[in-house]
């Protein structure tokens, strides 16, 4: 038991420097901004309409690839530094021991990439304020925004489909939605933090960024080459926050909700053994924050 509040307590003093780290507020700014800008067309068309919006915006917002990737990078910028050792982390190390220090970073990403997904959930809401009730249905706004054109009238710039208005409930799209970008942004920092053990930075960081352009070049790829080009979407691991790249009937040829989360979970799994490995074997050095 004292093991495990060692750990927490350790964990804890990660989550301390987001109130003084300029980096923290940026990314956390940018993505509010993104929001903002997404949800203003909706609340114009709300007042126009004289109706309210309910607060199941999120899964609309990443089903477009630019938003994700704003998003995605998100989860880069807040990972970038680890293994999250500064000038006092050494100290830290000498006292509590490898095994614990390093539990407890992997529990602080487990921990942030939750927050992280959440916050966006809560964002999208404050976004759509004062116009925002809860329903268990889409709810007019999104019905209307998806199987008509009449967005385009208010400058609606976020992109709400039907496929996800058809497909899914709105509390499965929320529940689904956020356990994929849970487990992205948990695949996202892990694969950092285990590259940056053994390389300088800029590697880390760099193979976080191929997987979150691999969403780019997926869906350029869909475009040119058609209906098949869609088992491409089995190999980009950040397209799956998006609802709409994921098999909703028997015909179409995208990965499905369990193999999301299948390969996302064995991934994840991999690379926190890496990383417990690697810190009982590799030398510790104090990495400059960003």
């Amino acid at each position: 038991m004292d093991k495990v509040k060692e750990v927490v307590t350790l964990c804890n003093l990660n989550f301390r420097k987001w109130f003084s780290s300029t980096r923290i507020k940026i990314i956390l700014l940018l993505v509010v901004l993104l929001i903002y800008n997404n949800f203003s067309g909706v609340r114009l068309f709300a007042a126009a309409a004289n109706v309210n919006v309910t607060p199941w915006g999120l899964p609309f917002l990443l089903s477009n690839f630019n938003n994700l990737i704003i998003i995605m990078f998100g989860y880069v910028f807040l990972y970038c530094n680890a293994p999250f050792i500064d000038e006092q982390k050494p100290y830290v190390i000498l006292r509590s021991g490898r095994k614990i220090f390093s539990a407890a970073q992997i529990l602080y990403i487990f921990v942030s990439s939750l927050i992280y997904a959440i916050f966006l959930a809560v964002a999208t809401i404050v976004c759509s304020l004062p116009r925002v009730e809860f329903s268990p249905k889409w709810g007019k706004v999104f019905k209307t925004l998806a199987i008509t054109s009449e967005g385009s009238q208010f400058n609606v710039a976020l992109p709400v489909t039907e496929k996800i208005t058809l497909n899914f409930t709105p509390i499965e799209a929320m529940v689904k939605q956020l356990l994929l970008l849970w487990l992205i942004g948990c695949f996202l920092g892990f694969l950092i933090f285990a590259l940056n053990m053994h390389f300088p930075r800029f590697v880390g960081i760099g193979a976080a960024s191929l997987f979150i352009f691999l969403d780019m070049f997926a869906d350029f790829f869909r475009i040119s080459h058609g209906f098949f080009s869609n088992r491409i979407y089995s190999f980009s691991p950040i397209s799956w926050a998006n609802l709409t790249i994921q098999k909703c009937n028997p015909a179409e040829m995208l990965p499905t909700f369990t193999y999301q989360c299948t390969v996302l979970l064995m991934v994840i799994a991999i690379l926190v053994f890496i990383i417990l490995l690697s810190f009982r074997k590799e030398t510790i050095e104090v990495i400059p924050q960003i």
